[in-house]
C-alpha cells in the first residue's frame, strides 16, 4: 500500500505540472501496473494522484497561467491581479496550506460519517437507481463539456457503437465482428483510449514558457478560515456531482467570494479548498454503490471488474479506512511540494515540451504492444492503435471526453438499460 501510495503521489505530482497529462493519462501510463495490484492498492494509488495533481495543479496556474489541471482555472483568472499586487508568495502558501486541510478535513470527515450512508444502500443497488444514474451522466456528458450538445450527443452514440463491437452477452449476439476472430472479443480498450483521448490531448498542447520570479513566505497571516471553509464545504457537497463536481464546486464557490466582495487570495484560497475537498467525496459513489462519476474512476472501476470485485456498502467503510493513511501521506506530500518546492518544481518547464509528450507516446506505444502480446494479439492492438490514434488527431478540434466515456461504460450503460426495459415495460 505503501508503495502505491508513494507512486500515486510522485506521478500526480507530474501530472498536476505537464499540460493535457492529467489524472486520467497517468492511469493509462501506469495501466499494466495498475492490473497486477490489489483492489486497496488500486484506490490508494488513484486517489494520492488525484489529490497531488491539485495541488501542483495550481503552481503553473499561478506562475504561467498554464492549467497543470482542468480545476486550476480560478487560480488562472486571478493571477494576473495576483502577480501585479506582488501577492505570488502568499497566493503559493495559502492555496498549498487550503488544499491541505481540505484535503484531510474531507477525508476524516467521510470516515466518521460513511456509515450514515447505509440507508439509502438498497435504493442504491437497484436497477431502477443505476438505470437513472447511468442515464444522467450521459445527459451532463452532453450538455456540461465544451463541444456543442449536438456533437455531444454524436460522440456519445460512437463510443456505445464501439463498446458493442464483438460478442455481446446481454443480446447473445455477435455485432460488426464481420467474422474476424479478433473482433469477436471486442475493441481493446487501451489502444481506444490511448489514440481517441491521449494522442487528441496531447495534439492541443505547448508549455515552451519561462516562470516569473517570486519572493518565498511562509506567513500565513493572510490565511481566512472562513473562505477555507466555505470553500471545502461546498467543495464536498459537488464533489457528488457526475464528471464536472469539482469545476462547478470551485466555480461556485468562487462565485460566492466575489459576491463577499473578498479578495484575490480569498477567493483562490476558497477555490482551490474546494477542489481538494472534492477529490475525497467524489471517490464515494464509486466506493459505496460501484458508481464512477468521472473517467478516471470509469477506468479503475473497469479495472477492478477484472478482479471480480464489487463496491458495496458493505466494503467501502473497511477500504476507505484501509487508504486513510494513503490520503493523509499524499496530502503532506503535495503540501511540501507545492509549498516550499513550488519554484525547484517548475524547472520541468525547462524541457522542450515536444520532447516530452514524444516520450510519453513512445511509453504508451510499448505499453500497449506489451498488453497484446499477453493475449497474442499484438499486432491487433498496434492497429487499433494507429487508427484511433488517426482518429484521435482529426478530432483535435474537440474534446473526446464523452465518447471515451461512453466506450468505457458501454456494459454498464446498455445492460442495465436493458434490463430497466425488461422490468417496466
Amino acid at each position: 500500500m505503501l508503495i502505491a501510495a508513494l507512486a500515486g503521489s510522485l506521478i500526480g505530482a507530474l501530472a498536476g505540472l505537464i499540460p493535457a497529462i492529467g489524472t486520467f493519462v497517468s492511469l493509462l501510463l501506469v495501466y499494466p501496473w495498475l492490473v497486477e495490484m490489489s483492489v486497496p492498492e488500486i484506490i490508494a494509488f488513484f486517489v494520492c494522484l488525484s489529490s497531488v495533481s491539485q495541488f501542483t495543479g495550481s503552481v503553473p496556474a499561478l506562475m504561467l497561467k498554464i492549467p497543470g489541471e482542468s480545476s486550476s482555472i480560478i487560480a488562472i483568472k486571478e493571477s494576473t491581479e495576483i502577480q501585479k499586487r506582488g501577492e505570488l508568495g502568499d497566493a503559493i502558501a495559502l492555496t498549498a496550506v487550503g488544499s491541505f486541510l481540505a484535503g484531510l478535513g474531507a477525508a476524516l470527515f467521510t470516515i466518521v460519517f460513511i456509515g450514515v450512508l447505509d440507508s439509502v444502500s438498497l435504493l442504491a443497488f437497484s436497477n431502477t437507481f443505476l438505470t437513472v444514474i447511468l442515464m444522467g451522466l450521459v445527459i451532463l456528458f452532453c450538455l456540461n463539456n465544451e463541444n456543442p450538445v449536438s456533437h455531444n450527443i454524436v460522440m456519445i452514440a460512437v463510443g456505445l457503437l464501439l463498446g458493442f463491437v464483438g460478442y455481446n452477452s446481454t443480446f447473445n449476439t455477435n455485432f460488426a465482428s464481420f467474422g474476424i476472430s479478433e473482433l469477436q472479443t471486442g475493441l481493446p480498450l487501451y489502444p481506444v483510449i490511448t489514440g481517441l483521448f491521449v494522442v487528441n490531448e496531447l495534439s492541443k498542447s505547448n508549455f515552451d514558457v519561462k516562470p516569473p520570479v517570486f519572493k518565498f513566505t511562509t506567513s500565513l497571516k493572510r490565511f481566512h478560515w472562513g473562505s477555507w471553509l466555505r470553500g471545502t464545504a461546498l467543495g464536498y457537497l459537488c464533489g457528488f456531482l457526475p464528471m464536472a463536481g469539482k469545476i462547478i464546486g470551485t466555480t461556485t464557490g468562487y462565485a460566492w467570494e466575489r459576491a463577499l466582495r473578498t479578495t484575490s487570495l480569498r477567493r483562490l484560497l476558497n477555490a482551490e479548498s474546494a477542489n481538494n475537498s472534492a477529490i475525497i467525496s467524489s471517490l464515494l459513489p464509486l466506493l459505496l454503490f460501484g458508481i464512477p462519476i468521472t473517467l478516471g474512476e470509469a477506468l479503475i472501476f473497469d479495472i477492478v471488474e477484472l478482479k471480480d470485485f464489487t463496491f458495496t456498502i458493505n466494503t467501502s467503510e473497511q477500504l476507505f479506512k484501509d487508504i486513510l493513511p494513503s490520503i493523509i501521506l499524499a496530502n503532506f506530500i503535495g503540501l511540501i511540494i507545492a509549498w516550499p518546492l513550488a519554484k525547484q518544481s517548475l524547472v520541468i518547464f525547462k524541457l522542450n515540451s515536444t520532447a516530452i509528450f514524444l516520450c510519453i507516446g513512445f511509453i504508451l506505444t510499448v505499453t500497449n504492444v506489451y498488453i497484446g502480446s499477453l493475449s497474442n494479439q499484438t499486432a491487433y492492438y498496434v492497429i487499433i492503435l494507429a487508427l484511433s490514434s488517426g482518429a484521435g488527431y482529426m478530432l483535435r478540434r474537440w474534446d473526446t471526453m464523452p465518447l471515451i466515456f461512453a466506450f468505457i461504460l458501454n456494459d454498464a450503460i446498455i445492460s442495465n438499460t436493458y434490463r430497466f426495459y425488461l422490468l417496466n415495460f
